[in-house]
């Protein structure tokens, strides 16, 4: 049996809201579109969740569907994606992955590879749009 473990692959999993950014996504991209006051929808969401024993997340994405159902907005992929160019980042974020990147690279003498995931509640196709890769 082969006792020795080479590591060549390191994973660095990231939240999207309030780690990279410092508001959720849809703060920049859907509730601006509404013309939905961030603070408003989020405590409707909250009060949702609480009157139905509901998940908030679930509760989120229901509100949301059925504001642009009623303003009769369709965002699609594509629209989504184009929005995601209004989200702002934490000072740094921009240049966080290269840098890393390069510093594990040089450590290791290019033996190890990161790997970056951003899981996040919330929209993949916003998510798409994003500036971070």
């Amino acid at each position: 049996m082969n006792l020795f473990f080479k590591q060549d692959t390191i994973a660095l999993v990231y939240d999207f809201d309030g780690t990279l950014s410092p508001q959720p996504m849809q703060e920049y991209t859907v509730l601006p579109e509404l013309g939905e006051d961030p603070a408003q929808f989020w405590d409707e969401c909250t009060d949702e969740a609480r009157k139905h024993n509901a998940d908030p997340m679930l509760t989120y994405m229901r509100l949301l569907q059925e504001k642009m159902e009623s303003q009769d907005t369709h965002l699609d992929r594509d629209e989504l994606r184009r929005l995601a160019s209004g989200i702002e980042y934490f000072p740094g974020v921009l240049s966080w992955f290269d840098r890393v990147n390069q510093h594990v690279a040089e450590k290791s003498c290019g033996e190890v590879r990161l790997e970056h995931y951003i899981i996040s509640a919330g929209l993949k196709e916003i998510l798409a749009g994003v500036e971070i890769r």
